[in-house]
């Protein structure tokens, strides 16, 4: 058997520059790592959450804007008194447009929990016949809104007229209550013109995690578990930060802020290998 022969002196000496060559190297990536990265991640935390700040005051704004139209109609429609109901379908046909805000909203009886009136979006007006004495008895937001005496958002449901996912406003009247819906789709379209930096992915979810708008308008209505998720920064005094974390397989950076007037929260995040670019 031949003996292996001993390492030449040209590979040893090589193999010596090679190690003296990386330790400088390997001493800078450390010294990036522990004092560098913090900083760039409290940086990029900064321009996530004045981000997620903005857009948790346009949601607010879009959502309470359309808090107040629904208030005022409800008191308008009160003040008119009895009236033909055609009149009244024109009105809330009129307050829901092309459903940039509300897909349709309705009239439902203190008395028999049942549609009475009902408004609809332009394309779902064909529909009105289906909505008229509907029971909404099961339907928890009506009774918490006449219990409270003031206007309730809802949890997330299947829209009385379309099935797809919603939130509802719901107004009281005098014998009956005023609901509004909204849906995730709608939504989603609004954040998605909102003006970002490209790359970023906003996501807006309610108290139970789950996503109500997204900004690139394909995971509305998946559930997400909070806990696996940033913690939310509630308020100013709060310090900047962001933090790690999967999504659909995806290692993303992110940061969440509460919308308080809703109990929802924005989240803004990006790929990890893109945040420190």
């Amino acid at each position: 058997d031949t003996m292996k022969s001993p390492m030449s002196l040209h590979r040893y000496l090589s193999l010596q520059f090679a190690l003296v060559a990386a330790l400088p190297v390997v001493i800078i990536a450390a010294l990036v790592w522990q004092f560098l990265m913090p900083q760039m991640r409290t940086n990029v935390g900064i321009q996530h959450e004045g981000l997620a700040r903005a857009i948790a005051s346009h949601v607010s704004d879009h959502l309470i804007g359309g808090e107040r139209q629904l208030v005022a109609m409800a008191n308008s429609v009160a003040s008119l008194g009895p009236h033909p109901s055609s009149q009244l379908y024109a009105l809330l046909d009129a307050q829901c447009g092309n459903g940039e805000l509300f897909e349709t909203i309705y009239i439902v009886s203190d008395r028999d929990k049942a549609i009475s009136s009902a408004g609809l979006a332009y394309l779902r007006r064909p529909k009105r016949e289906d909505l008229l004495g509907m029971d909404l008895s099961g339907r928890r937001f009506i009774d918490m809104a006449r219990d409270t005496g003031k206007s309730v958002w809802s949890e997330t449901f299947l829209s009385t007229a379309s099935s797809r996912l919603a939130v509802a406003l719901t107004v009281p009247m005098t014998e009956s209550v005023m609901v509004g819906e909204i849906t995730f789709d709608k939504l989603s379209e609004f954040i998605s013109h909102l003006p970002m930096e490209a790359g970023l992915l906003t996501m807006v979810l309610d108290r139970q995690g789950r996503i109500v708008a997204d900004s690139q308008q394909f995971r509305w209505g998946q559930q997400l578990s909070l806990s696996a998720l940033p913690a939310s920064v509630s308020d100013g005094r709060a310090p900047y930060s962001s933090s790690s974390f999967e999504l659909n397989g995806r290692s993303l950076l992110g940061t969440m802020v509460d919308v308080p007037e809703l109990g929802w929260k924005v989240l803004v995040a990006q790929p990890i290998q893109n945040a420190y670019k």
